[in-house]
């Protein structure tokens, strides 16, 4: 492999993990709500009624 197409290989892989950690940052807010969601669900209901 030549040293220019080794290089682009480097940095391919260095965009996609900056893709999956993008995904990641993304995904962790949604995630989190979720679980607040679930966890003060009960809370929720005897509000409402």
């Amino acid at each position: 492999m030549s040293s220019g197409a080794a290089q682009l290989m480097a940095e391919y892989i260095d965009v996609a993990r900056v893709v999956e950690i993008t995904r990641m940052c993304q995904l962790v807010p949604y995630v989190a709500m979720v679980y607040d969601h679930l966890l003060t669900f009960d809370q929720e209901l005897l509000l409402l009624n």
